[in-house]
């Protein structure tokens, strides 16, 4: 089944959902395309989906936002409030329960770095290019781009690709951490989506479960991710699914002490 809007085209392939930016040649981020995506990420977190895959149409991801909305910022008004909007859906994004992942199909730049480091793992084509090129144009990236690079490749490459503006090829951002693989263009949707399909075939309480413990491991503090963890295990633990699947298991020495250590039989006696 698949879904047309006029700047973003839905997929749903069973458990996974797949979100193709379709704003060509350079699939450039409106207030149009921002809306989109929210509303597609509110529909999908009140379904089945277990996985959400994250691309662009043709073979640019996105060169981040369009060139008239950047300009519009130095009025404060509405363009002010649309900027907020931005940083709301990527807070959205970057704390959705549901695992999604950024399939970078070529230029990932400015605003469309900025969404893809929202993701929780990037995937991306050998022929892309990777950058936060505003500094060139006499501004800094303003949708949460400079935190959250931070977060993914630390101090260091973060300053250098900010204030350098510079743009990567895919192996160097795969060397950073900035990616977390490489695969030729004609292969990324399908290692994106068997990747997707594999997280999507596990329980989706159990994905609920892990999503919401690493985001308290990331963003509250130890005690709090500690309680967080102990919480969700004790919760998963008393599922009488979960008995039955650890039941179901072949035993081992740890689970049966008493028989790895008894004395084995062999075809002679003494």
């Amino acid at each position: 089944m698949t879904m047309q809007t006029e700047w973003v085209q839905q997929e749903r392939d069973g458990a996974l959902a797949v979100l193709t930016l379709a704003n060509p040649p350079q699939n450039a981020l409106n207030r149009h395309v921002v809306a989109q995506l929210d509303d597609a990420l509110h529909e999908i977190e009140g379904s089945d989906v277990r996985a959400v895959i994250i691309t662009g149409s043709g073979h640019c991801f996105s060169t981040g936002a369009e060139l008239g909305e950047l300009v519009e910022i130095a009025d404060e008004g509405a363009s002010l409030a649309s900027l907020i909007r931005v940083h709301e859906f990527l807070d959205h994004l970057e704390r959705f329960p549901i695992p999604v992942i950024a399939a970078i199909n070529g230029d990932c730049l400015g605003g469309g770095l900025e969404l893809a480091l929202a993701c929780n793992i990037r995937i991306t084509s050998d022929q892309a290019r990777l950058g936060l090129p505003e500094i060139t144009l006499g501004v800094i990236p303003g949708a949460g781009g400079t935190r959250r690079l931070l977060d993914v490749v630390g101090r260091a490459h973060a300053h250098e690709l900010i204030l350098s503006g510079r743009r990567i090829r895919a192996p160097e951002a795969l060397r950073i951490g900035l990616v977390n693989s490489v695969e030729p263009q004609s292969n990324l949707l399908t290692r994106a989506r068997r990747f997707a399909r594999r997280i999507a075939s596990k329980r989706a309480q159990a994905i609920r479960a892990a999503m919401e413990c690493l985001d308290a491991g990331w963003y509250q503090s130890r005690e709090t991710a500690r309680a967080t963890e102990i919480r969700w295990l004790t919760t998963l633990a008393r599922s009488e699914e979960i008995r039955r699947s650890i039941a179901a298991l072949p035993l081992t020495a740890q689970e049966a002490p008493e028989r790895a250590l008894a004395p084995q039989r062999s075809g002679t006696t003494t």
